[in-house]
């Protein structure tokens, strides 16, 4: 390969590092002067790909530089605006070179759906004072979300031991996801269930445990 073309791809590569180009996007941060998000210098990785142990979920590795606490931090929402895709920060690991504090290797998650989420409410009371049929209401209209349906885990059910499909739904804790909640997939329009929420395993987002819902 010739010189020039090494050179074209490293650059290509590593844009927003060596140019001081910000190619990234904070959607969760914003400025008096950025009220729209936060520009960060920086890049992902996606050919990079590697696979979360516990989740069997793929990861993408991320590089910010010169970027504090304010500018990115666990759960974030960033915009990688070379390819417009959106991830969603899993972990960043802080490290000072030359003066700045950098993030290297960070881990994200690529948001692969938009998602809405309804949550079934009391109904109106008619004249005798009984409650009508609950009806579903719009909680979080679009949000951004990662989703492991095709992760295997083995649970105990009726002492033996089952393999079955553990289907999960990562959001952000600001959109608020309760158990028992419908989640939507905007883009093919199907209907989950949330059975259960961690709110501990990853610092900043959720793991949302869902069932098909087929109402």
């Amino acid at each position: 390969m010739r010189l020039d073309k090494i050179i074209h791809n490293f650059e290509k590569n590593t844009v927003g590092m060596l140019q001081g180009k910000p190619r990234m996007l904070n959607l969760d941060k914003t400025d008096a002067d950025h009220p729209d998000g936060l520009h960060i210098v920086g890049h992902v990785k996606a050919n990079t790909m590697a696979t979360a142990p516990w989740s069997r979920v793929k990861v993408h590795k991320g590089y910010f530089y010169g970027v504090t606490d304010s500018a990115i931090s666990n759960g974030d929402l960033v915009l990688d605006r070379s390819d417009n895709y959106y991830y969603l920060v899993m972990s960043v690991k802080a490290e000072r070179l030359g003066g700045y504090v950098t993030y290297l290797d960070g881990t994200l998650f690529l948001c692969d759906s938009q998602i809405e989420i309804s949550r079934f409410e009391e109904g109106e009371r008619d004249n005798f004072g009984r409650v009508l049929t609950p009806g579903l209401t719009v909680k979080v209209p679009f949000a951004y979300a990662t989703t492991n349906l095709k992760n295997f885990d083995v649970l105990e059910q009726k002492d033996r031991l089952v393999p079955q499909e553990k289907l999960i739904i990562y959001v952000q804790p600001k959109t608020g996801v309760q158990v028992a909640d419908r989640i939507i997939m905007l883009d093919t329009m199907d209907r989950y269930r949330v059975v259960s929420i961690d709110k501990k395993s990853i610092i900043g987002l959720w793991s949302c445990q869902v069932d098909v819902d087929d109402r």
